[in-house]
């Protein structure tokens, strides 16, 4: 299975303030894609990992984190697939208000996945904006 192009991605994040600089975190992904025959495929990341926080409590605050998690895959011609991934993230929130504001990412997910007829590696860049709320 060999995937084309960008593709549109949907997340759930959340994430828990474990410290006021260390953010344990649970994200949920659909990604939304066709393999170069046109044919639909999904991919559903689930991954636990940590966040440290730069500036914790100020307007601007940049992080990076690092996940672990699975990978699950599925196409029309009835391919499903699990594999490992590792994420790795950087990018910053901003809090333009006290509990509500937007986050902007860069990230990297490396996942064992089949390719073609060989085991391979998918190698995923993505960037992320995002709206956040504290409770």
């Amino acid at each position: 299975l060999v995937l084309s192009g960008l593709s549109p991605r949907f997340d759930f994040e959340a994430d828990y303030y474990a410290t006021e600089s260390l953010l344990p975190f649970l994200d949920a992904s659909l990604v939304l894609g066709s393999d170069t025959k046109g044919n639909s495929v999904q991919l559903i990341p689930v991954l636990v990992g940590c966040k440290y926080l730069f500036r914790p409590g100020k307007t601007f605050r940049p992080f990076l984190g690092m996940g672990l998690g699975l990978g699950f895959l599925t196409s029309q011609q009835s391919t499903q697939e699990t594999s490992f991934a590792i994420y790795g993230e950087t990018g910053v929130a901003t809090f333009p208000w006290e509990r509500v504001g937007f986050t902007f990412e860069a990230s990297l997910n490396l996942s064992g996945v089949e390719v073609s007829t060989q085991s391979g590696l998918l190698v995923a860049f993505s960037g992320n904006f995002g709206v956040v709320v504290l409770f």
